[in-house]
């Protein structure tokens, strides 16, 4: 049986610091320039980032931070995730914009 081959190609949620394999449901924020494995991360983190699109749902999102997402547990898993991708285990996947500058290569 043949060996796993490193590095791994996954997706990183950048609220929540988890990595998903490439395949994995998720979505790509334009506004924020980054994938996110679920609306309630694109949510936490448009908090984190003081955008006034989730004043709504304000105190819910709070009560998710308490018990769902804790910021040591999110710290740890984001140091570990980094200390793997320094290991050479993961590749992140990351998204390319395409330049208007560029001239288009067939």
């Amino acid at each position: 049986m043949p060996g796993i081959a490193y590095p791994i190609p996954v997706r990183y949620c950048e609220f929540s610091g988890e990595h998903h394999h490439r395949d994995t449901t998720g979505f790509y924020s334009l506004e924020y320039d980054c994938w996110f494995s679920d609306i309630t991360c694109y949510y936490q983190y448009a908090l984190s980032m003081g955008n006034p699109c989730v004043k709504n749902f304000q105190d819910v999102l709070m009560k998710q931070r308490e018990t769902i997402y804790k910021p040591n547990v999110i710290r740890a898993r984001k140091e570990r995730f980094r200390e793997q991708v320094r290991a050479g285990m993961y590749k992140v996947i990351k998204r390319t914009h395409a330049r208007e500058d560029m001239v288009a290569q067939d």
